[in-house]
């Protein structure tokens, strides 16, 4: 879609050397990441590829549920505990987890993390050959992992890895947010990947069709990530459509387009607010992007046939989901009603936003400036456009959307700093390789010209390298902080003796063409206090009541939060549970709080397991109607 408009241009080949030292490269990153991000946790105690990532579960365990339901045979857009009312979370990527389990019959925990670790290599793997592309260096690929080792300083002001912030928000960095390996990060890496391949595409003298096929293939992908992850999503589409913007108003000198759009930027920021209390957050977010419609329009103009088909791609792969969350805030869904008005106190304070992103800001600030200099627009447009569009995301919540702010800053940090590290390195070595090449200058008399040679951008362009390097290093005890904690944290056994037991009594009732299973289908099982719902649903695989509030909401969502309620003050009540949907109770015999005098109904099986303070039953229960 974007042509090099420099006076000299680069060539797209790479410098001599085998496929071998190109392939190599690529591995050592793959490897390298693979150590430094998979090993700390092997290391822990009891780790098995099997057990869950002891990281801030909560979340992730409701991820899980959803592809627990697939594995099961259920996929249908519920709510992943109770199986029931509807879910309008992006659960492309756990609904691929969960008939990979099914289809392979293997462990769902394995899945997931065979899965996710492949993902990221993969993403590593494609940072690497975008650098060897960039810098014509067949070793460059060792540069691939860099940007996962940036860290946001934290360590400055506290003795942790990340910046904690108001409310339950954050800031970390890259490895911070991947090594959950859920969907965000799963659409992370997509989103990386998708960014490499048009950079690559969009090099001088890349043949149309494969620029043509790469750029396309990108939107597509990039689509994709609204059924995954949306703020993962949202992020990706700020960027491209802020870079593609700037490109645009650069290429056409278009004085008059960038003041239109710095007024429609400055329109969104000003009325925002007051536009989100009629329109909704969610209208309001998507007009974030209002002032990229001048640059927009430009690239529309210079290469209709590549934006017509990239534009279709990803509004194509994005429907699904966008057009289900549309249907349901039109229906008025109670979630979706909630979950907008839910973002408080996520913002990302100023002072904090800046420390946290110091390399990526010095990396785009020098990619600018070699922009300009070099005369490069594909470098100006993509650090200008970038660092908008970041700042506009991370700050949703002045202008009105109010969206969970601190996500987008998180997933903006590792997309730009997954894609500056390539341009970056391919912009020093530019400078290196024009170090002898002679310009005229005027002398001083002005009656003739002299030849100097262009060494002191090269040296500039050095020194910024081992400017950003330093910075790198500088930032690595966030790294140490985060590996010495993910191996403190370690894993967590799903299936425990206790799971076990609530499984094997649970059996009949789910087993596939059981009488017991066809009478019971859809019923929901309640658990005493002892019982921990997170490791049940995947135990048991049936529907629990219990929810995720910020997730998704079961059909009678105030009788079940009534139910959880009165599980957290002790108590249980027969009449509620039955009108709530409920038609099984799981009890511990070695549980405090023995709820059997009050379930009305009959226990219909136990099963025996051993506890550290001897032995114990889980007993099910049957209520009557």
């Amino acid at each position: 879609m974007i042509e090099d408009h420099r006076g000299t241009r680069s060539r797209s080949r790479t410098s001599g050397g085998p496929l071998l030292t190109r392939v190599a490269s690529v591995l050592i990153s793959v490897v390298a990441y693979f150590l430094l991000f998979v090993t700390p946790l092997s290391r822990s105690a009891d780790f098995d590829w099997t057990r869950f990532r002891n990281y801030f579960p909560f979340d992730q365990y409701s991820y899980l549920a959803i592809a627990v339901n697939v594995q099961g045979g259920d996929y249908r857009a519920v709510e992943p505990f109770s199986q029931s009312g509807a879910n309008h979370y992006p659960r492309l990527y756990y609904v691929v987890l969960g008939s990979l389990a099914r289809l392979f019959g293997t462990d769902l925990v394995w899945m997931w993390q065979v899965t996710g670790v492949a993902i990221q290599l993969l993403m590593v793997a494609t940072v690497s050959v975008l650098c060897i592309r960039l810098t014509r260096l067949n070793w460059a690929g060792v540069l691939g992992v860099l940007p996962f080792l940036m860290g946001t300083f934290a360590w400055v002001g506290s003795d942790n890895w990340l910046h904690p912030l108001e409310s339950h928000g954050v800031l970390w960095p890259s490895f911070g947010v991947l090594f959950t390996i859920n969907g965000e990060a799963a659409a992370l890496c997509l989103a990386i990947v998708s960014m490499c391949a048009v950079i690559y595409a969009v090099q001088d003298r890349t043949p149309r069709r494969r620029r043509m096929v790469l750029i396309v293939g990108a939107f597509a992908v990039t689509g994709l990530l609204a059924n995954i992850q949306t703020y993962s999503f949202l992020a990706s589409v700020y960027l491209f459509a802020f870079a593609f913007a700037c490109y645009g108003l650069m290429a056409s000198r278009d004085r008059k387009g960038l003041l239109l759009s710095i007024a429609l930027t400055a329109i969104v920021l000003v009325f925002g607010p007051a536009l989100a209390d009629k329109a909704g957050p969610l209208v309001i977010l998507a007009g974030g992007a209002l002032g990229t419609l001048p640059g927009l329009v430009r690239v529309l103009r210079r290469h209709p046939a590549e934006f017509l088909l990239s534009a279709a791609a990803l509004v194509t792969c994005a429907m699904p989901t966008v057009l289900g969350t549309i249907l349901g805030r039109v229906s008025g869904d109670p979630f979706l009603t909630y979950r907008e008005a839910s973002s408080n106190n996520l913002g990302v304070p100023p002072e904090t936003g800046l420390l946290a992103a110091t390399i990526p800001a010095v990396l785009l600030v020098l990619i600018f400036i070699a922009g300009v200099v070099a005369r490069n627009i594909l470098w100006a447009s993509y650090s200008a456009g970038v660092t908008v569009g970041w700042i506009i995301a991370s700050t949703n919540d002045v202008w009105g959307a109010n969206q969970e702010p601190y996500r987008f800053w998180i997933d903006c940090f590792t997309l730009v700093s997954a894609t500056a590290i390539p341009i970056f390195a391919g912009m020093v070595l530019h400078f290196w390789r024009r170090r002898n090449v002679s310009v005229d200058h005027e002398t001083t008399e002005g009656d003739g010209q002299q030849r100097e040679p262009r060494t002191r951008p090269a040296l500039v362009a050095v020194f910024s390298a081992f400017i950003v390097l330093a910075l790198i290093g500088l930032s690595l005890p966030d790294y140490v902080r985060f590996s010495a904690y993910v191996k403190d944290r370690g894993t967590v056994e799903m299936v425990t003796d206790q799971m076990r037991a609530a499984s094997s009594v649970t059996l009949p009732y789910r087993q596939a063409g059981s009488q017991d299973a066809d009478d019971r289908q859809g019923s929901v099982v309640m658990f005493d206090p002892c019982i921990d719902p997170l490791r049940l649903k995947y135990a048991i695989q049936m529907p629990v009541a219990f929810y995720n509030l910020g997730l998704a909401w079961p059909a009678d969502e105030p009788a079940i939060r009534g139910l959880l309620e009165d599980r957290a003050a002790g108590s249980f009540d027969s009449a509620e549970a039955s009108s709530a949907g409920v038609g099984y109770v799981l009890t511990d015999s070695s549980c405090p709080v023995d709820w059997s005098s009050s379930i009305q109904g009959a226990m219909v099986g136990s099963a025996p397991y051993d506890t550290s303070s001897g032995p114990a039953e889980i007993r099910l229960w049957e209520l009557t109607e």
